[in-house]
């Protein structure tokens, strides 16, 4: 799924706002997508990319950074890889 299927499965109406659960789970989508980008590069490669994908989500869904990656710790376990 990529990340404009993910964006797509949990937009909602302009008028509507998204409750804390869906962001939430919206942003677990995405980075189940962007993890895979970075699981083979040593965690000095891998930092920068994560930090700039966390802030972009943060902006997507009015939040900031620190929340994603909190988010991304406190839920690691839905993010690894199925395979």
């Amino acid at each position: 799924m990529s990340g404009i299927d993910v964006a797509e499965k949990y937009k909602k109406w302009s008028d509507d706002k998204m409750t804390k659960r869906e962001i939430e789970n919206a942003i677990i989508q995405e980075l189940k997508v962007f993890t895979p980008k970075i699981n083979s590069l040593s965690f000095d490669k891998a930092l920068p990319l994560l930090q700039k994908e966390a802030w972009r989500l943060a902006d997507k869904y009015d939040t900031d950074g620190a929340n994603v990656i909190n988010l991304m710790l406190s839920r690691f376990g839905e993010l690894k890889n199925e395979d």
